[in-house]
């Protein structure tokens, strides 16, 4: 059984990247009263107050500049204080930021620390934003790069990438498993579109608004409220995986009777899929899914694609 904590943080930042930082430790040091084994903060967390006064083209290319002579380098003064605090508390935080390479090339970036305080690795946003690219210069990304750290398999996606499908099927083709979602918009339906069509899970971490956990099924879990909840914890068994109905369903019974209350099993009739969940110490899904010859969603499409083309050749 593979469980993680995880504490998601809405914050909309404050005017000056300083006081935004203090601002961030402070959620940061609540969020560990739920100990959680990772922390994920909103895109740009440091920044964002820069430009959430800017509501027209006039205005954001004034702040734009301001923005890209605050992009930090890494180690900077963001992930060094973050990285403090990761040590302290033995989490992993992942820190959105404007990050500036060596040679000056800007990135909007997620940075993954350690519990040791250590950088493990950074994310650069696949599809900036029009306005990021010709305002900032912000360099696009060319990679969805997946880490796998003590609990299982995390990889992130920044505001816009929620647009391209490219984003989660590189994440995807990576096993990953949690995807996290920092972001300046909420994301509404297409967060649950992820989740549902990838089985995976997915949390969001807004600048302000209504940071969400989503089920693999698809299912919201729990939305954070900005003014009286902006930190929100949950527990998340990665023992948890999607399956059809089809070819499936009749061998449920017999899973049931030999695991009883160790598992959970979660039927969605109009979406034909089943959740299975282990929480069994030794017991994996998968281990399961071997046991009783349970088909999962990608083998059973795969499959039906191998079908319907040797059905074409027959022509």
């Amino acid at each position: 059984m593979r469980k993680a904590r995880i504490s998601t943080i809405s914050f909309g930042g404050c005017g000056d990247p300083n006081e935004s930082r203090k601002a961030l430790i402070n959620l940061v040091e609540k969020a560990s009263f739920s100990e959680p084994d990772l922390i994920v903060l909103p895109e740009t967390c440091v920044t964002f107050g820069l430009m959430s006064e800017a509501r027209t083209d006039k205005q954001f290319a004034k702040v734009a500049k301001q923005i890209v002579k605050a992009a930090e380098r890494v180690p900077g003064p963001t992930t060094e204080v973050l990285s403090a605090k990761c040590r302290k508390y033995h989490t992993y935080i992942i820190c959105p930021l404007y990050q500036r390479k060596p040679d000056n090339t800007i990135y909007n970036s997620a940075i993954l620390i350690g519990p040791e305080g250590n950088i493990l690795g950074e994310y650069h946003k696949k599809h900036p934003a029009i306005s990021e690219i010709e305002m900032m210069g912000v360099k696009p990304g060319d990679d969805t790069p997946v880490f796998e750290i003590k609990f299982g398999k995390i990889g992130m996606a920044i505001c816009y990438d929620l647009n391209f499908r490219d984003v989660i099927n590189g994440l995807s083709e990576h096993g990953v498993e949690i995807v996290f979602f920092l972001s300046m918009y909420e994301g509404g339906y297409q967060l649950q579109i992820w989740a549902f069509d990838f089985g995976v899970y997915v949390v969001s971490s807004h600048t302000g608004g209504y940071s969400t956990f989503v089920d693999v099924t698809g299912k919201i879990i729990s939305r954070a409220n900005p003014i009286y909840n902006p930190i929100l914890t949950e527990e998340l068994n990665l023992n948890r995986k999607v399956f059809p109905l089809d070819y499936n369903w009749e061998k449920l019974d017999k899973v049931r009777k030999k695991y009883g209350k160790g598992i959970k099993i979660d039927i969605l009739v109009p979406e034909d899929i089943f959740a299975l969940e282990s929480c069994i110490p030794d017991v994996t899904v998968d281990d399961i899914a071997t046991e009783f010859d349970l088909k999962h969603r990608k083998d059973s499409f795969k499959r039906a694609n191998e079908v319907r083309e040797e059905a074409l050749e027959k022509r």
